[in-house]
């Protein structure tokens, strides 16, 4: 029977991962709702592709025109890249990071099979890696922290592999990769960086320490001498206040120390891992693999101010401190009973894993029309004449742009007045395309600075089943609509003017 089931574990496991990956790329355009985060990089790829640098066009009043730099390069050279080829759009831009989140799992899995572990183990923790709902929220979010992740996981497994001086070339580049596509890595990889480098001190490799140290301090001057032109120039643009308009802070203070902002669905995740620390770390804590997985952790939880979204970067090492000790239990000589609890513990998490995976599938599933950027960008086509300037919600991003025509935030930066009044100066737009999270005060100030003139409603259809009454009874808002108003504008100046 044992022998069956064995059988059978890996194309189970294949079929599973599979079928998850399709299932990615068929909802990608559909979840989620263009947002900001995803339209504030996104405007910087068009921008680029385009010919205007870095430029953060849809919202240059937040960057006071400068290129945004504060990111590195590699996220737009490779979002650059694919809708460059593709086209721009939705799909296309959210693609990168998807495709991070898939080479991640792989790499992930293949630091397991290299730590030695059972297939059992393998399969277990990389389907917890897979559903995990930060990871896949994370995977479709159109940010680039997957990408980075990618290429530290990519350091790992080289490291694992050997210590030769060509390996640690690219265990630098690969690192520092990382670090130039958001410098939050820089949290984990840094400490990955001085363990590496010290056990190579340690083992006498003194060229091995000094090839990952120099190459991966050239490799990061180049940017700062390419992006910033200078070191100070460099740390000013991470510690002075004006660096970063939108928060009012500097980008330092604003985005380091830790918070411990943990969601709620995390908890059995984390405590199962914490009880796994406390398992192995009398046994292991002089073993640099246990180091290796565990750093990250703290490193993360101390130093990064996180908002949910962020934790991607470090739930990989939490399913490998859990596997690590559901290795060390099912190796062990133990009862029966230690068995089960561990494999029920691995089920637990499964089960929250699995079952919000499949809520949110069903939701998805079920609001596709509502969700649906090409019929919006259908719609927008006849309604939008080409060349206009339209300010408005972040959901309508993609639909203008792949009008033709340009777009700022409605929403973002400063007060409600000054930015509607920058808009009627510098951008003076045609038209203002509002959705329902668009407040009333926002309404109002721009009424303040512009006339309104026809406004076209765009309703999509809306399918009413069991699951979108369950979501409407949510005690929590779950945008599933593209629902909005275009409203034709004229800036007040202008109008009286003639």
């Amino acid at each position: 029977m044992l022998s069956q089931t064995q059988k059978y574990a890996k194309p189970s496991f294949v079929l599973v991962i599979l079928m998850a990956a399709l299932w990615h790329f068929w909802a990608l355009p559909y979840s989620p709702l263009p947002w900001f985060d995803e339209t504030f990089f996104a405007s910087i790829t068009h921008s680029f592709i385009n010919g205007s640098g870095f430029h953060l066009a849809v919202c240059p009043l937040q960057s006071n025109g400068e290129p945004v730099l504060l990111y590195g390069p590699i996220y737009f050279l490779l979002t650059g890249l694919i809708t460059k080829t593709l086209g721009f759009g939705l799909f296309s831009f959210r693609l990168a990071n998807l495709l991070g989140a898939i080479v991640s799992i792989f790499l992930f899995s293949r630091i397991i099979k290299k730590l030695g572990w059972r297939s059992t183990t393998l399969y277990l923790m990389t389907i917890l890696l897979a559903f995990d709902v930060i990871f896949v929220q994370n995977a479709h979010s159109g940010r680039m922290d997957l990408v980075a992740l990618a290429f530290f996981l990519g350091a790992i497994n080289l490291h694992l592999t050997g210590h030769s001086s060509i390996k640690q070339q690219f265990i630098a580049l690969l690192g520092t990769l990382a670090v130039l596509t958001t410098l939050r890595i820089a949290i984990l990889v840094l400490p990955f960086f001085a363990l590496v480098f010290f056990t190579n001190i340690k083992n006498k490799q003194y060229q091995q320490a000094a090839t990952l140290l120099l190459t991966s301090m050239l490799l990061y001057a180049i940017w700062i001498g390419i992006g910033f032109g200078s070191l100070s120039n460099f740390l000013a643009a991470y510690t002075q206040s004006h660096s970063s308009s939108f928060t009012g802070h500097t980008l330092t203070s604003s985005f380091l120390g830790g918070n411990f902002s943990i969601p709620f669905h995390q908890y059995p995740m984390i405590a199962l891992g914490l009880m796994s620390i406390a398992l192995l770390f009398k046994q292991h804590y002089q073993q640099q693999k246990f180091w290796l997985i565990l750093l990250p952790i703290p490193f993360f939880y101390l130093l990064v101010k996180d908002t949910g979204a962020y934790s991607a970067l470090v739930v990989p090492f939490w399913y490998l401190i859990i596997g690590m000790a559901f290795e060390k239990q099912a190796k062990a000589n133990t009862s029966c009973l230690n068995r089960l609890t561990a494999f029920g513990a691995i089920a637990l998490l499964l089960g929250v894993n699995g079952g919000v995976f499949l809520l949110k599938s069903a939701t998805i599933a079920t609001t596709v029309p509502q969700r649906n950027n090409k019929q919006l960008t259908a719609w927008v086509s006849k309604h939008l004449p080409a060349q206009s300037r339209v300010v408005g919600d972040d959901r309508y991003y993609y639909a203008v742009i792949n009008n033709h025509s340009d777009f700022q935030y409605i929403q973002r930066v400063q007060s409600n007045e000054a930015r509607a009044h920058y808009h009627k100066e510098e951008f003076q737009p045609n038209y203002l395309f509002i959705s329902s999270q668009t407040t009333p005060d926002i309404i109002e100030a721009y009424k303040q600075h512009f006339v309104f003139g026809d406004t076209f409603t765009y309703t999509p259809i809306t399918q009413q089943n069991m699951v979108t009454r369950l979501i409407q009874k949510i005690p929590m808002q779950i945008h599933t609509s593209l629902e909005g108003t275009l409203i034709q504008v004229t800036p007040k100046k202008i109008l009286e003017s003639n």
